[in-house]
């Protein structure tokens, strides 16, 4: 939505012109810039300037036309002779500056880009959506790349219980998005389901694709999440935070029940005495957080070296109470508590006008610890300790380098490297036993008739595996008239190292096969038990020692999936965008 105002009667000092929320504008490299464009006197110079030290200068050609692409997202000083504005540079969007005549002493017509509205901008082919950090500060919402994405059009949850929440872009599967951090892909590198992002703090801006974007995310087919950190300026900066989410303020959900259908005729419920019973309650089952929060950011070498630094931790803690054990459900509980701690550090360096130099750590550990207790269902309270429960433990630490070079007024080079390194793993409650499976086939010749069972739990586990990636993304950007030519390179490798699980128990499974004449596994040749003496009804009705095994059977199980693989991606693209008239993009 553009218009032109007569803006005789305004002060240059204080118009400026505020890019919110966008839903449009050019693509830039890496989509982690913007651009500034517009008219000006013709061979008039512009020069866009920012608080770190960065200054660029263009010239405009013959028509009064000038453009400055691949600028990092900020507020910027756009200056031609005595004309000044202050604007925002939001990423991948290109901001309207124009001073029409170029009179030193009237700033006369200003062409103003309202980019808060949704809005339809025909020098581009995307649908997005840019958040920035004064937003961020101002919305209420949770703390998540996958909550700000949800602002855009056509983005809807996904499956919370198999997914945690990922997102899913115009009804594409959560596992068709891409993540990026500062230019780098950061999605699950093995899954391709959700990705590593940035301390909630330390977000400049998050762009959300949900269409139509171009060659340089050709490994997504579903949305792009691209967050941008924050970085340095000339102004010391610092602060903190602590965000408390209390249990007492949660809502309980409702109980759960097993069904009271009316069956069809011929269909009877297993135990029609739990019909209507409550196997779970919602009682309690809440968790709750505090999350801590600092940065600090200035100059080092003011104009010239400037860094970045926040950290921030979430403690969390949960409860998990036991079922019914009337419905056939343990009588324990268990109680978590999680710490996950974020680091991310960001220097910029100026090394002289045309060429700038950026650097980012990221990292991330994840630690969950359990502990489980007897759990009495009538009083719905905690008992006495009993055991460890399973935890979890994850640490994922991002290293990039980025570096562009404005080469001319036309042409641009930019490059990302990258490496990644995700280590991962769980670590069950091991007693020292085999685990039992299957326990309700076991022959009730010898258990009695009720199952022997002991505390090992599970007999398999991810222990120490390892994600490597490392990435080189390249582009030359060349603006020649109506057109801009990109030529890119995106090359990345993986390497997996003790993917899948491994066997950390014995483990022994029970099975029951239709007869004592029946074959206990036929695809493995495991012939019939055998016949024996007595009746075989499936009943206790043998005594200990009877010959007749009435297709009982056990068997130890070994399992192990653990693999180690490496993958390489080479990508090259060409893209022109031509703007045939103001109002047609090819």
């Amino acid at each position: 939505m553009a218009s032109n105002y007569l803006a005789k009667g305004l002060k240059r000092s204080t118009l400026t012109v505020a890019l919110g929320l966008c839903f449009a504008g050019a693509v830039q490299a890496q989509s982690t810039t913007g651009g500034v464009n517009g008219t000006v006197a013709a061979g008039s110079t512009v020069t866009i300037s920012n608080n770190s030290g960065f200054s660029r200068t263009v010239t405009a050609d013959a028509s009064g036309h000038y453009a400055a692409n691949q600028l990092p997202v900020g507020t910027y000083t756009v200056t031609s002779g005595a004309d000044k504005l202050t604007i925002v540079v939001t990423v991948g969007s290109t901001a309207n500056v124009s001073f029409v005549g170029g009179d030193a002493t009237n700033l006369g017509v200003v062409t103003v880009v309202g980019s808060n509205v949704p809005s339809i901008d025909v020098t581009a082919t995307d649908t997005r959506t840019v958040i920035t950090a004064e937003e961020l500060k101002r919305l209420p919402m949770p703390r998540s790349a996958e909550s700000i994405a949800l602002l855009s059009p056509g983005a809807v949850g996904g499956n919370g219980t198999f997914f945690g929440g990922e997102i899913s872009f115009g009804g594409s599967s959560v596992a068709e998005n891409a993540y990026y951090l500062n230019g780098y892909f950061s999605g699950n590198p093995m899954t391709n389901i959700g990705g590593f992002t940035l301390p909630y703090g330390s977000i400049e801006q998050q762009e959300t694709y949900t269409g139509g974007y171009g060659a340089k995310y050709g490994r997504s087919s579903g949305g792009v999440i691209s967050q941008i950190g924050k970085s340095g300026t000339n102004d010391w900066t610092f602060g903190g935070q602590v965000v408390y989410t209390p249990k007492s303020l949660k809502e309980e959900r409702p109980d759960r029940f097993f069904g009271n259908l009316d069956l069809p005729t011929g269909y009877t419920y297993t135990d029609p005495t739990l019909v209507g019973e409550a196997y779970d309650s919602g009682r309690d089952r809440l968790s709750w957080e505090t999350i801590y929060a600092a940065y600090v950011g200035g100059p080092l070498i003011r104009d010239k070296l400037f860094f970045f630094l926040s950290a921030e931790t979430a403690k969390g803690h949960r409860d998990v109470p036991g079922g019914n054990p009337d419905a056939g459900f343990s009588a324990t509980g268990s109680k978590y508590s999680s710490d996950d701690p974020k680091v991310y550090a960001k220097i910029n360096w100026n090394i002289n006008d045309n060429n700038l130099l950026e650097a980012t750590y990221v990292s991330e550990k994840y630690d969950e610890t359990g502990k489980t207790y007897n759990f009495d269902w009538d009083s719905y309270k905690f008992g006495d300790y009993k055991q460890p429960a399973t935890g979890t433990m994850s640490n994922t630490e991002f290293s990039i380098l980025k570096y562009t070079g404005y080469l001319t007024d036309n042409l641009t080079l930019s490059a990302t490297y990258g490496q990644s390194r995700n280590r991962y793993n769980t670590d069950p409650y091991l007693t020292g036993m085999a685990a039992l499976l299957n326990t309700q086939n076991q022959n009730p010749a010898y258990n009695g008739g009720h199952a022997i069972t002991n505390a090992q739990s599970t007999y398999r586990a991810t222990k120490a595996t390892s994600d490597y990636t490392s990435g080189l993304r390249v582009e030359l950007e060349w603006l020649m008239g109506d057109h801009t030519f990109t030529l890119g390179m995106d090359n990345t490798k993986l390497e997996g190292v003790g993917e899948g699980t491994s066997q950390i128990a014995p483990a022994w499974s029970y099975g029951k096969a239709g007869s004592d004449k029946s074959n206990v596994s036929s695809a493995l040749g495991v012939g019939p038990t055998g016949a024996g003496a007595g009746a075989c009804n499936g009943t206790p009705n043998n005594p200990a020692g009877s010959s007749t095994n009435c297709g009982y059977n056990v068997y130890r199980l070994n399992y192990f999936d653990t693999t180690s693989m490496h993958n390489k991606q080479n990508a090259y693209y060409l893209e022109d965008k031509w703007q045939v008239t103001d109002n047609f993009l090819l």
